[in-house]
């Protein structure tokens, strides 16, 4: 652990250098703990999974390898929906420092450094700031080792992009309390840095919410009796200096990231799709009750009533049954001032995560604006775990100072004794009634298993949530008595710790590397042609899967998952049905998949929703003929007539995996002679319905990309134009090689987006959108070779005024050491 100097703070006016040798215990303790909670990865050679882990994660990654691989700059991912920006999608995290040590490893043990870094990172940053704010080693300790166990932040280990931004909370307010006590451009400039990594690492919303957290914390800084006095103007400095530079140096991803939301339907969502996944109010009993409905069988209407009908978007809120017995302390200790600060804090991340069911998120989202492009309020409770977490130090420190009195005791014993005493009924209700509360709550049993057994587990976690908060309650009334405060501070820490790990000591589920490493049978089968695609029916769209499958679940396995020797069953099932989200890992390029980001542009959404609107007809053939695609896979047959069946293959689901060929597909690159022009996109999708038009021979194009002069007037039944072959084709780059015997247009089966430029033999040529959401160029008669490069604007100038930050960052901190070696 690195040596920490103490500056002058409203806590402690002490400068000191402690030596290294006192924190190491809690150094040690750090690691042991980070380890302990990830043994299976980091021990056991598993793999974390989760959700949108091998679903979507696993493909980015191997995307932006195989474009550094390639040659090209990890701009655009070829491998879904026809192609979609790489970085400018956050997700990805291409600006990111850590996510270049994707080229030293694979992903999966990439992965496992990626969260056992980022715990113990943000832990030492915990630790960091409690020192910093004026805590003892032990209530550091104790603030860093709650925050790092965690419900809210462990929950994070499947959101790659909110871990890692929630992994620098620590350290931006720590970054703000030395900027703003020292006032040197140098500490401001370092702020500045932490309120840009989460950016970088792909959640604005971490950076805008820490920000403006840090930005309360900095007025109780402010001189109220002397407002624009010397003290006032140098905290509005620093502050200006780190938000300036923070701005400026994620330029290079909030703008591409700001162009590419520009084009989407993200930041025109209603409320009501942004406030997906917001926190019902009894969920917020989670936060010190140990249940977690989602390890239950319940039925649909009691899902839709607390998780929009699906998982919760967080896997645990629980900060500790017991946590209240030391949170609770710091309410009546020296540190009154901060304590309260802290519970405004935690207040507001609970009123921002109950999203729909209160005003706040509404009015948050008026007030900053760039909260109406953050989906999913549950994420502020992240916020809340921070703010908890250091209360508990603070309380730490209060209780072994033997802060308080008889009043706070009292009350802090008698929260104590409610929670015990309402997790300790529940069990025994769950325990002993479980067939009664089966058959009310649950949907159906899932298994020859009792609703006993299924309960059990749930049971077992609230009678152990209760005993950890009988025993703190014991230490309270201890405390009272003439116990050492001491002793009984550092029992209460441990009470709290074994209370969080006893329910989040394997909250994030990992699987057998083969998950990762197998690869499925189909693959044999679905082998398109080369630069062809392959589109795959994806059941969890809503009303899909009851309509062809004639069941609920999206996805239905043989075998009920409880009753499974592995719980990743679900993504071995996924993987080897080639799930559109996986597909693309095998370097299968997909088509039309499913807008789940709300990022893609209004031409090629309204061209994949077309596709599943019109399917059972001829038109879904026309379509999948349109987009290049060679095979479809899917689970049933009904609408898919016009296909020729090419094999059924065993699937984990009750369902066989069919794959179908799609007769005469388009070629990735073709040339055609003639075109129509339609005013706006609906007249342009009509156009690509009607009968008469024959993809073959003519293409459909904006009525506002005027025809070049010799080709004014064609849009007959013209002959085929000639021939387009791929010479090249890169993540960043495509080159075709044409022979048309008549002026055309050469056609690329890949999404348009404005990023794209063209050249046609050398020169600068337009890129069209054709079909509705592909590419173009207009070429005369003769063989001609047309080069795509993708360089968006925004992403060059974004870099030249991200270099331009650091290079003069780097100047004022040469500037500062010389004035200082002066000094002295």
């Amino acid at each position: 652990m690195s040596a920490f100097v103490r500056s002058t703070s409203p806590w402690r006016s002490s400068v000191s250098l402690p030596a290294v040798g006192p924190h190491l215990p809690a150094a040690l303790g750090i690691v042991a703990l980070v380890l302990f909670l990830f043994r299976d990865a980091v021990f056991g050679g598993r793999v974390f999974y989760h959700r949108d882990l091998h679903l979507q994660w696993y493909g980015q990654a191997l995307a932006f390898v195989r474009s550094i691989a390639a040659g090209s700059w990890p701009v655009w991912n070829p491998w879904v929906g026809f192609g979609q920006p790489l970085w400018a999608n956050p997700n990805n995290q291409v600006l990111y420092p850590f996510t270049w040590l994707h080229l030293l490893m694979q992903p999966w043990t990439y992965y496992t450094c990626f969260v056992v870094a980022h715990a113990l990172f943000s832990a030492a940053g915990a630790y960091a700031l409690g020192l910093r704010v004026g805590l003892s080693r032990g209530g550091a300790g104790v603030f860093a080792a709650a925050w790092a166990a965690s419900g809210p932040f462990l929950s994070l280990v499947d959101l790659w992009n909110h871990l890692a931004a929630a992994a620098w909370i620590p350290w931006i307010f720590l970054a703000g309390e030395a900027a703003l006590a020292s006032g040197r451009a140098t500490a401001a400039l370092a702020w500045g840095a932490t309120l840009a990594m989460p950016i970088l690492a792909g959640s604005p919303e971490t950076a805008l919410l820490a920000g403006v957290a840090v930005a309360a914390y900095a007025l109780r800084r402010a001189d109220p009796r002397a407002p624009a006095g010397t003290a006032n103007r140098r905290l509005v400095l620093a502050a200006a200096v780190a938000l300036a530079f923070g701005i400026a140096v994620s330029t290079a991803q909030w703008w591409p990231s700001l162009e590419l939301l520009r084009h989407s339907p993200r930041l025109s969502a209603p409320a009501g799709g942004r406030s997906f996944w917001s926190i019902h109010p009894v969920l917020m009993l989670q936060t010190f009750l140990p249940f977690f409905p989602d390890r239950l069988p319940l039925s649909g209407e009691v899902r839709a009533a607390y998780s929009e009908s699906r998982e919760a978007y967080l896997r645990s809120l629980y900060l500790g049954a017991s946590s209240f017995g030391l949170v609770l302390a710091g309410a009546a200790g020296r540190r009154r001032g901060l304590w309260l600060f802290l519970m405004g804090v935690a207040v507001v991340g609970v009123l921002l995560a109950l999203g729909r069911y209160t005003p706040v998120y509404g009015i948050a989202a008026t007030v900053l604006p760039p909260l109406r492009a953050v989906r999913f309020p549950a994420k502020a409770m992240v916020l809340t775990a921070f703010a908890w977490s250091a209360m508990a130090g603070i309380g730490f420190d209060a209780w072994r100072g033997a802060d308080g009195g008889r009043i706070a005791r009292t009350v802090t014993a008698a929260v104590l004794a409610a929670i015990t005493a309402a997790a300790g009924v529940l069990a025994v209700v769950l325990r002993t009634g479980a067939e009664e509360w089966g058959s009310a709550i649950l949907f159906r049993a899932t298994s020859p298993r009792s609703y006993t057994d299924i309960l059990e587990p749930t049971a077992w976690g609230l009678a152990l949530a209760a005993a950890f908060a009988g025993l703190m309650l014991a230490l309270v009334l201890w405390r009272g008595g003439r116990a050492r405060p001491g002793r009984t501070a550092g029992l209460a820490g441990a009470v709290l710790l074994a209370d969080l790990l006893s329910v989040h000591h394997r909250l994030n589920p990992t699987a057998a590397r083969e998950l990762f490493t197998y690869r499925p049978a189909a693959l044999d089968v679905v082998r398109p042609a080369p630069f062809q695609r392959v589109y795959v029916f994806d059941y969890f769209e809503a009303g899909k899967a009851p309509f062809y499958l004639g069941h609920r679940s999206a996805y239905l396995t043989k075998t009920p998952q409880e009753d499974w020797p592995v719980p990743w069953l679900d993504a071995l099932a996924l993987r080897m049905a080639l799930f559109p989200g996986v597909i693309g890992n095998w370097g299968r390029e997909g088509a039309y998949d499913r807008d789940a980001l709300d990022l893609y542009p209004p031409p090629l959404r309204l061209l994949t929703d077309a596709l599943r609107q019109v399917e059972g007809t001829p038109l879904h053939t026309r379509l999948l003929r349109l987009g290049a695609v060679e095979y479809v896979v899917a689970l049933h047959r009904q609408g898919l007539e016009d296909l020729a069946l090419v094999a059924a293959l065993p699937s984990l689901f009750v369902e066989p995996m069919l794959v179908f060929r799609v007769p005469e597909p388009r070629p990735r690159a073709y040339a055609v002679a003639g075109a129509r022009f339609a005013e706006g996109l609906r007249a342009e999708a009509q156009a690509l319905a009607d009968p008469s038009f024959d993809p073959a021979r003519m293409v459909v194009l904006p009525a506002a990309s005027r025809p070049p002069s010799h080709l004014e007037g064609r849009g007959g039944a013209e002959p085929a134009a000639g021939e387009a072959s791929l010479l090249e084709l890169r993540p960043d780059r495509v080159r075709i090689q044409a022979e048309l015997s008549a002026p055309g247009y050469v056609v690329l089966v890949d999404a348009h987006d404005p990023g794209w430029r063209a050249t046609l033999d050398g020169r600068e040529a337009e890129v069209l959108r054709a079909n509705v959401a592909f590419r173009a160029v207009a070429a005369p008669a003769g063989r001609h070779v047309v080069e795509y490069v993708y360089r968006p604007r925004s992403i060059t100038r974004g870099l030249m005024v991200s270099g331009a930050a650091l290079l003069a960052a780097l100047a004022v901190c040469i500037a500062e050491t010389r004035r200082r070696l002066r000094a002295q």
